[in-house]
């Protein structure tokens, strides 16, 4: 990756999804244009606990993790997720250099973060994992809409999940942000034996409308 598209963690959060889409298309051999984007926090008037969340989630800094953040990431996964990945899967994702990892952070902790697969074409969405301590903040819905946003600077033109049938939250929030159902895998997880629906979104509808 390019050190000169995105600072070092510790120089401070980049609130701009272009800067990010440059750094994310370093990585499989694109150049794009910086494209500034303003991320602002969607409040529904009248509704004052969604204020709160939206404002709490406008809050936290967003950052590209490397392979430095590993150790930090696997203890987020084993908190949100019943079959989590181990340090090695992060380790051996990375290597693939289609792989990519963004984060929340509250005073210094990480959050929340958002796993992708990424092509010229196809941005698929691995997880979106919130600590527990803070759910229900939003913090997942700005990932999401940031990652979005980076795949549409990136002329990417599709993309892609799974998730469990049982996971009503998530399939709301991925219903939210135009995601379709297109498939099922039968018997996917193999911890509870569970389907996982398969959903897909054209990027090239949001380029269109932005």
């Amino acid at each position: 990756m390019s050190d000169t598209t995105l600072p070092k963690e510790q120089g401070g959060p980049v609130s701009s999804a272009g800067e990010h889409a440059d750094e994310l298309a370093d990585g499989q051999g694109n150049n794009q244009a910086k494209v500034q984007v303003n991320v602002q926090a969607r409040e529904q008037a009248g509704d004052p606990k969604t204020a709160a969340a939206a404002v709490s989630a406008q809050n936290a800094d967003f950052f590209k993790l490397g392979p430095e953040h590993i150790t930090e990431v696997a203890e987020l996964e084993k908190r949100c997720f019943s079959m989590p990945w181990q340090e090695k899967q992060f380790r051996l994702a990375f290597e693939q250099h289609v792989f990519s990892i963004f984060g929340l952070r509250q005073n210094g902790a990480l959050v929340a973060y958002v796993a992708v697969y990424h092509t010229p074409y196809e941005l698929e969405i691995l997880n979106i994992a919130t600590h527990p301590d803070h759910r229900r903040q939003g913090l997942g819905k700005r990932l999401l809409g940031l990652m979005l946003q980076i795949g549409v600077k990136m002329g990417i033109e599709t993309s892609v999940l799974e998730v469990r049938r049982s996971n009503a939250a998530a399939i709301a929030l991925y219903e939210s942000y135009g995601y379709v159902q297109c498939g099922v895998r039968r018997h996917y997880y193999t911890d509870t034996n569970e389907d996982a629906l398969v959903y897909t979104k054209s990027l090239q509808e949001d380029a269109a409308s932005a």
